[in-house]
Formats: C-alpha cells, sequence, structure tokens
C-alpha cells in the first residue's frame, strides 16, 4: 500500500468514528429532551436544531475532514 493510499485509509476510518459518535450523540440529546422536557414549540425547536447542528457537522467533517 502507498503512503498515500495509507494516508485515505487512515482519514476514511476517522471520518467513519466521527460519524458513528455523532450519530450516537444525536440520539442521546434527543432522548434526553424528549425525557425531561414537556411537549412544547421549545423543545421540538431544540431538537430540530439539534438535528440541523449534527447535519452542518457531518457537511463539514465530509468536505474538510476531521482532525
Amino acid at each position: 500500500m502507498s503512503l498515500e493510499e495509507e494516508a485515505k485509509s487512515f482519514s476514511s476510518s476517522n471520518l467513519k468514528v466521527f460519524l458513528e459518535a455523532l450519530d450516537e450523540v444525536e440520539g442521546n440529546l434527543k432522548q434526553y429532551y424528549e425525557d425531561n422536557l414537556w411537549v412544547s414549540d421549545e423543545r421540538t425547536e431544540a431538537i430540530l436544531k439539534v438535528v440541523e447542528s449534527i447535519m452542518w457537522a457531518k457537511l463539514a467533517a465530509e468536505k474538510h475532514g476531521t482532525r
């Protein structure tokens, strides 16, 4: 395997770990809000913002990579 292929493989595995962690965090935070906040417009908006934030983070990771 060339150095370039090895770097690409390493970067790809880091991205996969990052995306999996984001999915877990998203699920946990949404569940936390649902368990602890009364049904309201504010709770719905908070959950939507969590989803939006995760989507932006995924886009940034796929476009620019992760550290």
